[in-house]
């Protein structure tokens, strides 16, 4: 018997009989998605999130002892970044606290969901005064579960007692606030909200996974062990990714509350896990220190040119320029090239890419942005555009 998310009083009802034709000796509530496969730049398998992150359905199969489920098992890790399950940090979303109370309703006693944000699945057992989950001394009580169920727009970290944080910061930096919002598919990585504003593209077809995909397409396959500079770390998916690929990474993030959030997002993990050299501070200033024809690729995603002008700047893109091996190449996120905010910037780029030293440069609307090279740069072949332009960054 499946239950839809949303499903109507007379589905509930039927779960109810089922649960009680099976004695309700054991119910259990799980979940499936669609297995992970790798994604490909050139020939290479470089990540394994362009179809495994894609949406897990929202779906609720309760099984009772006796009641034949056919379920296969659960996958048990999908990878971004290569995020250990065993070190991941907890986090409960709305959509999996409906699920408990879903299962809750129909008297089950344990529960399959995600603690952390699809990367990994435990069970969860139902108790009357709240749930008991793996790894957790205390119970996250009822009423814990239902305000994030009330929360969608919210990532709840749980703690070691049962008890429930909003994942939330205050960047002294920016003077903003900055929180994790749950992707569209909640078993996906997470985007950040900064100020109200999403860091990434979202919507039907594209979300943080597929921004992800995207840019990585950009850049053009990566050898083993070639080296990578990422700008603007953000929540750190790209640089998991390249890591992913072999590249060992260089990440450049001005505010430390960003850092912050990585720690807290279970997506983010790779950034740790070593093969990743992380750098705090000011990019205009810390791409100085390094040597001419230092990297195989830059991945320039800066905020918008309101906010950081100087990383749109002839002297920055120069000093990009100088530090690119000559057989390298450069992404430079800028944002939907038809809209009207992100449109007008494209000439000007282009214009002072060349004019600081990058021989091509072409726009890539599939990326939102722009490649360029010491040599000459191939118009990126269009692709069918899918998804909100909303979000920048990583």
């Amino acid at each position: 018997m499946v239950l839809l998310a949303h499903a109507p009083g007379a589905l509930l009802r039927s779960a109810r009989r089922d649960a009680a034709e099976a004695g309700r000796t054991r119910a259990h509530a799980a979940i499936h998605g669609a297995p992970p496969s790798p994604f490909r730049v050139g020939n290479r398998a470089i990540v394994t999130y362009r179809n495994a992150l894609r949406a897990y359905p929202h779906t609720y199969q309760i099984r009772c002892s006796g009641v034949p489920s056919g379920i296969e098992p659960q996958e048990e890790g999908v990878s971004c970044g290569t995020p250990d399950p065993s070190s991941t940090p907890r986090v409960l979303v709305a959509s999996e606290c409906d699920i408990l109370l879903r299962g809750r309703e129909v008297s089950c006693g344990t529960v399959d969901i995600s603690l952390d944000l699809g990367v990994s699945m435990t069970t969860g057992s139902l108790e009357s005064a709240g749930v008991r989950l793996p790894g957790i001394d205390g119970v996250v009580t009822w009423s814990d579960i239902e305000m994030i169920n009330g929360d969608s727009n919210g990532c709840f970290s749980v703690c070691s007692d049962g008890s429930v944080d909003r994942i939330q910061v205050f960047s002294e930096s920016t003077g903003r606030a900055v929180s994790l919002l749950p992707s569209v598919e909640s078993r996906a990585p997470p985007t950040a909200l900064i100020a109200g504003f999403p860091m990434h593209r979202f919507g039907k077809g594209v979300d943080p996974r597929e921004d992800t995909v995207r840019k990585m397409r950009a850049l053009g396959r990566l050898r083993e062990g070639a080296a990578v500079l990422d700008i603007c770390t953000g929540l750190g998916y790209t640089a998991a990714a390249a890591r992913q690929a072999g590249a060992l990474v260089t990440t450049i993030e001005l505010d430390p509350a960003m850092q912050q959030m990585c720690r807290m997002n279970p997506w983010s993990q790779g950034l740790f896990a070593g093969g990743v050299t992380q750098l705090i501070g000011d990019a205009t200033e810390l791409v100085e220190t390094f040597e001419d024809g230092a990297f195989d690729r830059i991945l320039h995603d800066p905020p918008t040119f309101a906010i950081a002008g100087d990383l749109y700047s002839k002297e920055f893109y120069g000093q990009l320029a100088r530090i690119l091996k000559p057989q390298g190449k450069l992404y430079h996120y800028v944002g939907d090239p038809e809209s009207k905010a992100a449109g007008k910037h494209f000439q000007g780029i282009l214009r002072r890419l060349q004019d600081a030293g990058f021989a091509g440069a072409a726009v890539d609307h599939d990326a939102h942005g722009v490649v360029a090279a010491h040599k000459r740069v191939d118009k990126p072949r269009r692709r069918r555009p899918e998804g909100r332009s909303g979000g920048k960054g990583k």
